[in-house]
């Protein structure tokens, strides 16, 4: 389990708090991919986040940035997996579970 300080009482398992955070800073207008509140992300001795910012937008951003510093990969594979696009990387062998993805899943209206 991972945490992230949102300041020096608070703090929240980072797991529950991405999705959270990536929906809250797109609604907040953060959906830009920058961030003009100042963030700080101090890592502590055992590389846990510890973010700071005097704004909500600011700390969204801070969680997200952070959690693409350690977990690019999964995240990248998590929305290959959900939109049928895993056999562009990993071949044939995947073409099966790229097509139940892209009938059971989103259409670019229903995402818009």
């Amino acid at each position: 389990m991972t945490s992230v300080s949102l300041d020096r009482r608070h703090s929240v398992n980072i797991d529950l708090v991405v999705p959270v955070a990536v929906c809250m800073a797109w609604l907040l207008g953060a959906g830009t991919g920058t961030c003009s509140d100042e963030v700080v992300i101090v890592r502590d001795s055992m590389g846990v986040p510890h973010i700071y910012s005097d704004s909500a937008t600011g700390i969204f951003y801070g969680v997200g940035y952070a959690a693409a510093e350690d977990r690019l990969f999964q995240i990248e594979m998590i929305r290959r997996l959900a939109t049928g696009q895993m056999s562009e990387i990993f071949g044939p062998e995947y073409l099966e579970a790229d097509k139940q993805a892209r009938i059971d899943g989103y259409t670019e209206a229903e995402l818009q």
